[in-house]
């Protein structure tokens, strides 16, 4: 085999090296972005989870806070509502008495 033909065979194994290897980093490149868009998917599915529990858990507490705030009214409205009729004998004879003087 003659120096040319040994050049000529290193030059073709190194061309075929090289597409060897592109194809290889195209593969790479490609499980790269297969394997970046799962971990998007599952990070964006966890993340609709996680609205969807804070969401809830909002909605919960505005329901409970809610509720105590009307048992709070309600109640002061019965005290209120209790002491307005306790004293309204006094507010008839004040009525009473302003109407007789004048």
């Amino acid at each position: 085999m003659s120096i040319l033909d040994s050049i000529q065979a290193a030059e073709a194994k190194a061309e075929q090296a090289k597409l060897d290897a592109n194809k290889k980093v195209e593969q790479l490149v490609v499980a790269a972005q297969q394997s970046a868009d799962k971990k998007g998917a599952a990070m964006l599915k966890e993340a609709k989870e996680q609205e969807v529990n804070l969401d809830k858990d909002a909605k919960a507490q505005a329901a409970s806070k809610s509720k105590d705030l009307q048992a709070k009214y309600d109640k002061t409205s019965r005290e209120t509502v209790s002491l307005a009729d306790s004293r309204i004998d006094i507010a008839i004879s004040y009525i009473m008495k302003k109407v007789v003087e004048s």
